[in-house]
């Protein structure tokens, strides 16, 4: 990283120095809408099980903040936490071997413990579904998408942070996928192979 364009570089985060074996691999990486903190996902020995860490951007030291069992998962920003996914802490000696059902989606606020964090999402009926989240570049609108495990197409959920109101689902079907791009004020932005193969853009007013 920089302080300045034309400035000196440093290293900000050396993934070779994760562990002396270099057994350790940097999964995911990102950082909070004031670029006070970074938020980074490890993988140990080739695992999908990923760690995550949270990192003061201005003295690249690790906070106190630690969440394990995530997995299938990316972290996304909002106010002072992030959301992820994971699954319960599997039975010791088989957490390679066991079987991956109820993934969850949690919201962790800076801080606070894995025991503290909340519980946003899941699917109780079926075992297979999983759980994305993404935030909204203002941080209004968080986006969660859920899909079958292995399978095309998903639903979307919809919650919006400035009201106290619950999730609106605007798809359901299962049978197309979509992305949101981002938002204007209140409309959508949505890309879709829903009657277009190669792909088209919606919008979606979600008044």
């Amino acid at each position: 990283v920089k302080d300045e364009l034309d400035g000196e570089a440093r290293v900000f985060l050396d993934p070779n120095k994760l562990s002396e074996d270099g057994t350790v691999s940097l999964a995911g990486l990102e950082f909070s809408k004031d670029g006070k903190y970074c938020a980074y996902s490890i993988s140990k020995g080739g695992s999908d099980w990923r760690e995550i860490f949270v990192m003061d951007t201005e003295t690249g030291k690790n906070l106190t903040d630690h969440i394990e069992w995530v997995k299938f998962s990316g972290m996304s920003w909002y106010k002072d936490g992030f959301y992820y996914s994971g699954f319960d802490q599997p039975e010791k000696g088989k957490e390679l071997s066991v079987k991956n059902e109820y993934h969850k989606l949690f919201y962790h606020k800076l801080g606070d413990s894995q025991e503290k964090d909340i519980l946003v999402m899941q699917n109780e009926k079926i075992p297979s579904r999983m759980f994305y989240a993404d935030v909204t570049t203002d941080e209004r609108y968080l986006v969660v998408y859920e899909e079958n495990l292995g399978d095309k197409g998903h639903s979307i959920h919809i919650l919006d942070h400035t009201v106290k109101n619950d999730f609106v689902t605007i798809v359901d079907d299962f049978e197309n996928n979509y992305s949101v791009l981002d938002n204007v004020e209140n409309q959508l932005y949505i890309r879709t192979n829903d009657g277009a193969p190669k792909y088209r853009l919606t919008k979606c007013d979600m008044a």
